[in-house]
């Protein structure tokens, strides 16, 4: 089996069984360049003893769910150091017992084409609770491995998945996702009569109009014509005429229907498009993925949904419909056989569910079958409680999995907000048009163009379900063993947190140490600051604020302001109200689970992600503002890829600025899961920034868009050099004198605000603190990007860079006549106030690495990076002080998040009975009078970088 990169398989029906008949073995040891799609046999895989190599690295796969899993799917993303792995290496995965089955598939090279990120897919046993040890090794030769396969074959109307048990034809010819299914054989879905009766749906009313609309998938033909005044093909055809055509990675009106990723294992067939009417008009773009497992009798179901209406419209219902009649056929619904055939289960909140509309406490595990004729259809919809409202339906023409059930108390509201009595942030008289816009405790004070002001267009959001077919008596047992399996998410093959850190594929240097409190208290002390940090996020989406919900699950609370009391001065709406994407808390959590791996910072990351996938990023737009005259609050071309937040609403808010079109967290999120929604989402945004003329876009995210972008489509020849001319500019930039005073554009942005030449500082403009504070937005957006290139490509442009913001720290401004023999030029170490700022000892630590890199001597800093993280140790606050947090306090830290109690206690005595967080977090975070969003979260990743370039024992406790 090869290790390819992107899997771009469009065979025709003879192309295919060509290719299928090449590859007649299945092998434990993989090469670069081999590729089959065969099953060998329809047995199951045989026990193959583990054969000799030398070992890369240990992995773990951990049962979580307490239930015995035999042929648990694992699908993990492994990194590798440049040069430890390369593509032409065989490589295999045993456990002491076996050689297990193995499909990999390239995510990321390095820059000598050896392997950087590797999607691995395997099969195991794991008993309840299990921990399997396993090791991935070099292999001399391949192996060969009986076992099934999956079968893909493609004609002109159908691809055709056969995994062994389930066999699927997907039409190729209209949107119906599933035209016949088999199980051992037996037909379980069979061509329709009525399209109508499965595929994805939408529909969605006016706003005081009671007239609702329905759209359908398998409304749309592959000789599909949108009538003349559809609106989403207005909107290619503008994108095209105007020579933008470049914002997504499918057509969203044209019928697609396309092998996405091909292998023996794990197979994946995409189908996308717009959802049709019986007039030919377009509404909202469907993206449904089907994932097959070879010898596996269900289908994982990716689906999304791109929201392409305006802002009078509102989402009656929409999700997926699966044909099975309702007579002779026997329903369970959440463990409950329905008299009736037919039933539901829904979530309205996330407190409670209901069967039959019989109200129940507690979480549903989200499941509905149908039998008949001992053949059966499931579904088991994961996160339905945490991303309510949903309900999973039985009719009488089949199941639905409903995403937005028709039955909710009202409909999805998309309109934008309008002020209420009271509100008065702008004037009527001005703003003439002021009830049309959403300006409330938005960020949009600052703008006086509210085209910057926006609707929910281009919102998307994305689920995942899971259709089991079977044979014979329903087993509701297993169906609800299954669904607490499947509500755990993904078993991941872990690697060691060292294994992660040296790799250096983060784009943050190292981040793993050891954190024994006998051998280095300091470092004990920044483990547990991360661990509160953790947790406090966790505690606050999760229990305080039970944060979830279609908009809000994956989002993180804001700002915190001051004192004592259960809900002060929180922000709860608007620009602080909403932690979005902002400082990218889902790739700090990222690194946390790196260097802490846990199944619960896995989910906590992943669903930060995701939400930035779906409503911090805009995925569509129309022309209809493109003059950038109207106040309609719809999104410019512009705004693809962009920001979608701000207001009031959690998907609102301004568009068009590249500060928030942050990836990492997407990024890393593909490279552990291989996501392709991700992958589509990171194209966006890298496309976004591409059409950004300012170079001063580097100053902000640019450069680390561009260059992620890069890296993940290395395989892509036209796009990879797209991103990397476009990289290359910002550099250009950065290392530029653009004001012609010797002081290049990193210079200017932390000593020369005002570019004239002469330090802030000097000037008697800027104090210490100040100067730091206006450095925010180069240590926050600029260097992560040139951090990131560094460790990508060793530019030794990039490293100087780097360091020049460095030496600006320590030594100050490198005009002066003599430089600052403290080393300590900001007082960053001897102001516990400034210090715990977090945003700059990324760059300060970083350069302390990579300095002997460069010829240069790292002494000054990392002298500083030390005195920073040791004032880091204790607890600050705006006077300075750094006052220790009891060592006890630390080591009676509950190990579950949940244990923790949202209350304010500042008696110095810790209760490890009732542990408060918020005073807690708030002692260790930011200004210490501040919870706020990006400055604490990126905590994650600063002081875990610091502290790993610090000795062990070598901190001191001040």
């Amino acid at each position: 089996m090869k290790l390819t990169g992107e899997l771009k398989v469009l065979f025709n029906g003879l192309a295919l069984l060509v290719l299928l008949m090449l590859y007649q073995n299945c092998d434990t040891g993989f090469k670069v360049n081999d590729t089959f799609s065969q099953r060998v046999n329809n047995g199951t895989s045989r026990n193959i003893p583990p054969v000799s190599g030398h070992r890369i690295l240990k992995l773990t796969a951990s049962e979580t769910s307490g239930i015995n899993n035999p042929n648990t799917k694992l699908r993990s993303g492994v990194p590798f150091p440049k040069g430890v792995l390369t593509q032409s290496e065989s490589i295999a995965l045993v456990t002491s017992e076996s050689t297990l089955p193995l499909q990999t598939k390239i995510l990321s090279l390095w820059g000598d084409n050896s392997i950087r990120w590797l999607l691995v897919d395997s099969t195991v046993d794991l008993a309840a609770n299990e921990v399997k040890k396993m090791d991935l090794i070099k292999v001399a030769e391949k192996t060969p491995l009986s076992l099934d396969s999956i079968n893909i074959q493609d004609s002109s109307a159908y691809l055709t998945v056969d995994t062994g048990p389930l066999k699927v034809e997907i039409p190729k010819f209209y949107g119906g996702v599933i035209h016949r299914a088999w199980i051992n054989d037996q037909v379980v879905i069979n061509a329709p009569t009525d399209v109508l009766d499965r595929g994805a749906y939408i529909s969605v009313f006016n706003s005081g109009d009671s007239n609702t609309q329905h759209f359908y998938s398998s409304l749309l033909e592959s000789t599909s014509v949108p009538s003349s005044d559809d609106p989403i093909q207005k909107y290619k055809d503008h994108v095209s005429e105007s020579g933008r055509s470049n914002y997504n990675l499918y057509d969203p009106w044209n019928l697609e229907v396309k092998v996405e990723e091909l292998g023996p294992l794990h197979s994946v067939i995409k189908i996308s498009g717009a959802h049709l009417n019986s007039l030919g008009e377009g509404f909202s773009t469907f993206i449904v993925r089907l994932h097959f497992y070879a010898g596996e009798e269900q289908i994982k179901v990716d689906h999304t949904m791109v929201y392409t209406g305006n802002e009078t419209q509102q989402v009656k219902s929409y999700g997926l419909k699966l044909p099975m009649a309702a007579n002779g056929a026997t329903t369970l619904v959440e463990g409950q056989i329905s008299p009736q055939a037919d039933g539901e289960v829904r979530h309205l909140e996330y407190a409670n569910y209901e069967i039959n509309q019989n109200l129940i406490s507690g979480q549903a595990l989200g499941y509905i079958g149908r039998s008949k004729n001992n053949v059966n259809m499931n579904i088991i919809l994961r996160d339905m409680a945490e991303h309510f409202p949903k309900a999973l339906v039985a009719n009488a023409s089949g199941l639905e999995v409903q995403l937005y059930p028709d039955s909710a108390q009202a409909a999805w509201d998309l309109t934008r907000y309008t002020l209420e009595a009271g509100d008065s942030e702008f004037s009527t008289e001005t703003y003439p048009y002021l009830s049309q816009i959403a300006t409330n405790q938005g960020e949009t004070t600052g703008f006086t163009n509210h085209l910057f002001l926006r609707g929910a267009q281009g919102l998307s959001t994305t689920n995942e379900y899971s259709i089991l077919f079977s044979t014979g008596t329903l087993d509701k047992a297993d169906l609800e063993n299954q669904a607490k399996f499947i509500d755990q998410g993904p078993v991941m093959l872990l690697a060691s947190p060292q294994w992660y850190s040296d790799a250096k594929v983060m784009g943050v240097g190292s981040f793993a140490f050891e954190s024994d409190v006998s051998t280095s208290e300091g470092h004990f002390r920044i483990d547990k600051i991360l661990q509160i940090a953790r947790d406090f996020m966790r505690y606050s989406q999760r229990i305080k604020d039970s944060w979830f919900g279609l908009e809000n699950y994956g989002d993180v609370r804001g700002r915190f302001f001051g004192g004592q009391g259960d809900d002060h001065n929180w922000h709860k709406k608007g620009r602080y109200g909403w932690s979005g994407n902002s400082g990218e808390p889902s790739n700090q959590l990222w690194v946390q689970f790196l260097r802490s791996p846990s199944q619960q910072t896995f989910r906590d990351a992943e669903a930060l992600a995701r939400h930035t996938l779906d409503q911090q990023t805009v995925h569509f737009a129309t022309s209809n503002a493109e003059g950038g005259t109207e106040l309609d609050g719809r999104n410019l071309f512009n705004s693809v890829g962009s920001l979608h937040r701000h207001g009031v609403q959690a998907w609102s808010g301004y568009a068009g600025s590249p500060d928030y079109s942050h990836m990492g967290g997407v990024e890393t999120y593909y490279y552990l899961s291989g996501d392709q929604r991700a992958r589509e989402v990171i194209y966006e945004q890298g496309q976004f920034i591409n059409r950004q003329n300012s170079d001063r876009t580097a100053i902000k995210n640019g450069l680390d868009v561009v260059d992620r972008a890069a890296a993940v489509f290395f395989d892509h020849p036209e796009i990879k050099t797209e991103f990397d001319n476009r990289t290359q500019d910002f550099l250009a930039y950065l290392d530029s004198d653009p004001d012609g005073f010797g002081y290049n554009a990193v210079e200017i942005r932390l000593i020369d605000s005002n570019h004239n030449g002469v330090h802030d500082r000097t000037e008697g403009r800027r104090t210490s603190r100040e100067l730091l504070q206006g450095g925010f937005e180069y240590f926050m957006r600029g260097a992560p990007g040139l951090l990131y290139y560094y460790e990508r490509h060793t530019d030794p442009v990039a490293g100087n860079l780097i360091l020049d913001a460095a030496n600006i720290l320590t030594l100050g401004d490198p005009k002066a006549d003599s430089p600052n023999i403290n080393g300590d030029d900001w007082g960053l170490g001897v102001d516990g106030h400034a210090g715990s700022y977090f945003y700059h000892l990324n760059s300060l630590s970083f350069a302390a690495e990579i300095a002997p890199q460069l010829g240069q001597d790292n002494s000054q800093y990392l002298a500083l990076t030390k005195l920073c993280i040791e004032n880091n140790t204790h607890a600050g606050s705006d006077n300075n002080d750094t006052s220790p947090i009891l060592l006890s306090t630390l080591l009676n830290l509950p190990d579950d998040y949940s244990n923790w109690v949202w209350e304010w206690q500042e008696d110095i005595e810790f209760n490890s009975a009732s542990p408060g967080i918020l005073w807690l977090d708030r002692m260790i975070m930011y200004q210490n009078n501040t919870i706020q969003d990006y400055h604490s979260y990126r905590a994650f990743i600063h002081l875990a970088t610091a502290a790993a370039n610090v000795k062990q024992g070598e901190m001191i406790l001040r």
